[in-house]
């Protein structure tokens, strides 16, 4: 078992199993998103480099700059590079429901 104690280590981790990932603008405490309301805003979900899931990476020097940028980035992972697979259950949208 892993022990993460911050988003930086979980970070970490994702790109050691080979995960692209990549930094997301998170919550700030008042509930506002920390890109301050940009355009296409979707809170806490949207990314804070250019090229968004397309400069996801798992190497280890890219990783872990971006985290000590934005140390308290949400984590984003670039679904196609890493062969992973997502099912995305919305309560929002009757996700739930089905």
């Amino acid at each position: 078992m892993v022990s993460l104690s911050s988003v930086r280590d979980a970070a970490g981790w994702y790109a050691s199993l080979g995960i692209a990932i990549f930094p997301l603008y998170a919550m700030r405490e008042d509930g506002v998103c920390a890109c301050g309301g940009l355009p296409g805003c979707e809170p806490g979900k949207h990314p804070r480099v250019r090229g968004a899931y397309q400069a996801g990476t798992a190497g280890a020097a890219v990783v872990r700059g971006w985290w000590n940028q934005y140390p308290h980035a949400n984590i984003g992972a670039a679904m196609q590079p890493s062969r992973l697979l997502c099912v995305d259950i919305d309560p929002a949208h009757d996700g739930d429901e089905h």
